[in-house]
Order: structure tokens, then C-alpha cells, then sequence
């Protein structure tokens, strides 16, 4: 059973599984998920068996795109962009603040914020973001 923060990424015309959540506890927070060129883009976070996803401030820039339909294990968001919302709990499994301090951007900042500061080349050595492992 794995634990894993994914944070501050632009899934950029990626297919799918972004990401696949089995057996797992995850933190995904301020990603940006676009189409791109190629408008491949089919499906965003994909919740499988067994899985507690804590969902914060992401933009999805399709809604309908946003989460699979899948109702295997939970999923939880507060304060997502265009995230279809008819899936997911009324409540969090867990909470990454049990875990580590972490103060997530406002969603509307994260589609610019991911395309000024990731890919190569982009990687500030201070982000935008404090993160203060417990």
C-alpha cells in the first residue's frame, strides 16, 4: 500500500490514468489537466479498488474528462476547476494534514502556474508553494 503526493503537475494530452489509484493513499493537488495538441486526453484520475484520493485545487479543462465514473474505493476534492463532482464522497477518507503541512494555490492560478513553471528547464529550486514534511 503506497502513500504518494502529486503535486504541481500539467498532464498535457495524456490518454488516461492520470493516475490509476489502486491499493492507494493519494494527495493530488494543484495539477493542471489539458487535451493537448492532439486532444488524446480520454480520462483523468481514474479511482480503482481499495484507494482513498484527497483531491485539492486542480483544474481540469474539461469537466466530463475530469474523473472516472468508477465508485471502487473514495474520493474526496475541495476546491477543483471544472472536476465532475457526481462521484465523489461527501467526506475524506484521510487527510494529508495529518501527515505534512502543505498550503495549496487558489485552482484558478494553477493553469498559468503550470505553464510557466513546468517542463524542462522550469523547475524552481523555492516554488510557489510551501511544503513542511512533519
Amino acid at each position: 500500500h503506497l502513500t504518494v503526493s502529486l503535486l504541481h503537475n500539467w498532464y498535457d494530452g495524456c490518454g488516461q490514468r492520470l493516475p490509476m489509484v489502486r491499493y492507494a493513499t493519494l494527495h493530488i493537488a494543484n495539477n493542471y489537466y489539458s487535451a493537448g495538441a492532439n486532444n488524446t486526453w480520454q480520462r483523468g484520475i481514474d479511482r480503482r479498488k481499495d484507494c482513498k484520493i484527497y483531491s485539492e485545487a486542480n483544474y481540469f479543462e474539461e469537466e466530463r474528462k475530469s474523473v472516472t465514473s468508477n465508485s471502487h474505493g473514495s474520493m474526496y476534492d475541495v476546491g477543483s476547476i471544472n472536476l465532475m463532482k457526481n462521484w465523489l464522497n461527501d467526506k475524506p477518507a484521510w487527510n494529508p494534514a495529518d501527515y505534512y503541512t502543505f498550503k495549496a494555490d487558489k485552482a484558478d492560478k494553477v493553469k498559468n502556474m503550470a505553464m510557466t513553471l513546468c517542463g524542462a528547464g522550469k523547475v524552481p529550486v523555492a516554488g510557489p508553494t510551501v511544503y513542511d514534511p512533519k
